[in-house]
């Protein structure tokens, strides 16, 4: 099953790739919109600290597949 993350067809198990932050904040400028900025954040589920894709990305890649799964 695939999923559109915006404008993006990105597989189930596929991560977004820190190489790819810099085409999406390409595409980001383009369209008016704000860069995303990575940077270390403490997860909100397991208090451990990792490196965050943007604002949106408050769990880390762990927990993440855990909701993930507890909601399937």
């Amino acid at each position: 099953m695939e999923k559109v993350n915006r404008g993006l067809n990105m597989d189930r198990n596929e991560k977004t790739k820190s190489y790819d932050i810099v085409h999406i904040n390409e595409a980001r400028r383009m369209s008016g919109l704000k860069e995303i900025q990575p940077k270390n954040r403490v997860c909100l589920r397991c208090e451990r600290k990792f490196v965050s894709q943007g604002e949106h990305n408050r769990l880390c890649d762990f927990c993440r597949k855990i909701n993930v799964k507890d909601h399937l």
